[in-house]
């Protein structure tokens, strides 16, 4: 048996969204999300990314997929889903073929088990994603499920149809094969049987333009503010856990105490002036950028400063040492790091940092200004520090 691939399709050439696959999400291009959730359900023999584009192939082995390089005559807007699948089956050995679009980031482990599920136990050839809607609808101008001849019913005593997402298509490959010499097409199922998998609320979500864009970003801040509550629920009620979320509080929480985060963004800045002018006898942070992806700020501490324990449950971030020595504790183990060295820590890291030495020391902070910063230590306990 040559088992389940999951194929993700990935193209420059998106004329809504330019270069939509590689638009940043939550932190991380929008196809990562796709090959995360697709590595991560372990339902898949392989997992593949599928284009034309070298940038694509990057992207997908980094994170821990393949990539079926096409044919570059695939790669134009003309080509149709039937045309760039059977390439894909006929160079990659599969019995059952996924494709899940990146344009549908919120697919979900469970929502590609139920599909897989329809071809163990229903016999299913194609299964395609679909999600209900219960409202009045009509088609070429007939009604489908209500009569314009009697009072508007309520909506839940509408009959419910259905609509296709394009988050996930899946195919047996033989059947798929057949279809295509039978009858020039098979995405939609042919002559085999078709089952559709129903996709609810962000599942069904697909990106095509800035709007839908739009919606996805706030889609993405409340899955992760709910994220983060529960994370701070499980904890227990002891108040082990916290969240802050405004970096002034935090600096002034932390005992910085002298604070320009405002004059941000100029086209040069000169740090060599900045470490000049700044303090050698208080704390004190100066922000350089502040822009939606990143937020870049100086922050000069005292032996025995630093930051609390704590972590970011969907943001990377990384120093700069600009000056003197820092004690760095990443998940429970400490690290003396010096001027010049660049420290790099990734989302879910417990970390605390202290300035150590007998002077000022210097750090650059890159990171986004608005990363909820989960804190270890209940309120009373927490030591005087800075963290970003």
């Amino acid at each position: 048996m040559n088992g389940r691939v999951a194929m993700i399709p990935a193209r420059l050439g998106s004329e809504r969204v330019p270069k939509k696959t590689l638009r940043m999400l939550g932190g991380k291009p929008l196809l990562v999300h796709t090959i995360e959730a697709a590595l991560n359900s372990n339902a898949f023999r392989e997992v593949y990314v599928n284009s034309e584009a070298e940038v694509f192939r990057q992207v997908a082995e980094s994170h821990g997929a393949k990539c079926y390089q096409q044919p570059l005559e695939l790669s134009t807007n003309k080509v149709t889903n039937d045309q760039f699948v059977l390439d894909f089956i006929e160079h990659v050995a599969c019995d059952v073929v996924v494709q899940l679009n990146p344009t549908s980031p919120f697919i979900e482990t469970e929502d590609m088990m139920r599909a897989l599920a329809m071809f163990d136990n229903g016999g299913a050839d194609t299964v395609l994603a679909v999600k209900e809607v219960q409202i009045a609808g009509v088609f070429k101008g007939r009604p489908l499920n209500f009569d314009p001849m009697k009072p508007m019913p309520q909506s839940q005593d509408l009959t419910p149809f259905f609509v296709f997402c394009n988050g996930m298509f899946a195919w047996r490959a033989a059947t798929f094969r057949r279809n295509m010499l039978e009858f020039g097409c098979a995405v939609y199922g042919g002559s085999g049987t078709t089952q559709h998998c129903v996709l609810d609320g962000d599942a069904a979500l697909d990106i095509d333009t800035e709007q839908d864009f739009r919606l996805a970003e706030c889609l993405w801040q409340s899955r992760r503010r709910r994220s983060v509550t529960a994370k701070c629920l499980n904890s227990g009620g002891q108040g082990r856990e916290h969240v802050e979320r405004d970096v002034p509080s935090i600096l002034a929480n932390d005992g910085v105490g002298l604070n320009d985060l405002h004059d941000t963004n100029h086209p040069l800045a000169n740090i060599g002036d900045l470490l000049e002018r700044g303090s050698h006898t208080a704390s004190w942070s100066k922000r350089i950028i502040d822009s939606p992806s990143n937020s870049v700020t100086v922050i000069s501490q005292l032996p025995g400063e630093g930051n609390r324990r704590h972590y970011h449950n969907d943001w990377d971030e990384w120093w700069y040492i600009l000056e003197g020595e820092w004690i760095y504790e990443i998940d429970g183990r400490e690290q003396r790091i010096h001027k010049h060295e660049l420290v790099f820590i990734e989302r879910n890291k417990v970390h605390k940092v202290t300035a150590a030495g007998r002077r000022r020391a210097v750090r650059m902070a890159v990171s986004r200004a608005d990363v909820d910063h989960i804190y270890l230590d209940a309120p009373a306990e927490l030591d005087r520090s800075n963290s970003e």
